[in-house]
């Protein structure tokens, strides 16, 4: 039974609380949770509330934990940084959308295979649906983005071919979504603080991305070595939609997929990092 449910649903990664890192994640988790949910409650807000925005913190944190999982799968240590650096973001502009996130999260896992095995039949109707409705609700760039994710995995190599169907449904979805709604936001410009930080992070990402030419890391399931040219396309994906989002949604669409730069953030140190020891050394 256990194998007939992983050959339709695959994409799920349980946290085993016996690794570090994941005990990590949970704890942490929890202790943001907890400090946000009292802050909340001492500035005024009631129980519940309070409640409910310390919950959200909680998954907030957890989901830009698991996106650094997923975009840079050698460095465990990019994750960390990711929930903390989130930790600041919500701080300065609150919890952004949970779902944009969890998108993301799935979506990455489709195309680089941290799993160790192809997505189910479910989990392609599961993405492709999700990113629909995100898009329109938010942007193009949602079902974009999974519409080259899924033909990617259906044409790269151990090609997925059944997610060919899904990607030519949504990358028709994202020609109408852009037609009708053609308007890039220019506003960039009024806010320096956030093109700095765009630009910043994306020119060193870059190399991030030309370094992850060699993966070391292996699928849960497999124990196979992941593609490097999926994690690479994945990574480049994680950061086109983290620039060209908030060009269809404006400064509010920043601000809801701001967990992408703490992700693409934590990345870019831990590599800075590793590029200044080895000079060193």
């Amino acid at each position: 039974m256990k194998k007939d449910i992983r050959g339709i649903l695959t994409i799920g990664r349980p946290v085993d609380p016996d690794y570090p890192s994941n005990a990590f994640i949970m704890l942490f988790s929890l202790a943001v949770s907890i400090g946000f949910g009292v802050y909340s409650y001492l500035t005024g807000s009631s129980a519940l509330s309070s409640l409910l925005f310390g919950i959200r913190s909680f998954i907030s944190v957890f989901l830009a934990w698991a996106l650094g999982r997923e975009v840079d799968p050698d460095r465990p240590l990019s994750a960390g940084l990711a929930a903390i650096g989130q930790v600041i973001v919500i701080w300065m502009v609150g919890v952004p959308s949970l779902l944009l996130p969890l998108w993301a999260l799935l979506s990455f896992r489709i195309l680089n295979r941290t799993t160790g095995i192809k997505a189910g039949w479910a989990d392609s109707f599961l993405v492709t649906a999700f990113s629909l409705w995100l898009g329109y609700q938010f942007s193009w760039v949602v079902p974009g983005a999974t519409a080259v994710i899924l033909l990617s995995d259906g044409l790269m190599k151990d090609p997925n071919r059944k997610q060919i169907v899904p990607g030519l449904l949504t990358g028709g979805a994202t020609v109408y979504l852009l037609i009708n709604s053609p308007s890039i936001w220019t506003g960039y410009g009024d806010y320096p603080v956030k093109l700095g930080i765009v630009l910043g992070i994306s020119l060193i990402f870059l190399s991030v991305i030309y370094d992850s030419r060699k993966v070391i890391s292996t699928g849960d399931e497999s124990g196979k070595k992941i593609y490097a040219h999926r994690v690479q396309l994945t990574q480049f994906i994680a950061l086109s939609v983290a620039i060209l989002f908030p060009l269809g949604s404006g400064v509010y669409g920043f601000h809801q997929f701001a967990v992408f730069w703490p992700v693409l953030g934590g990345s870019t140190l831990v590599h800075a990092a590793g590029l200044l020891l080895d000079t060193v050394s």
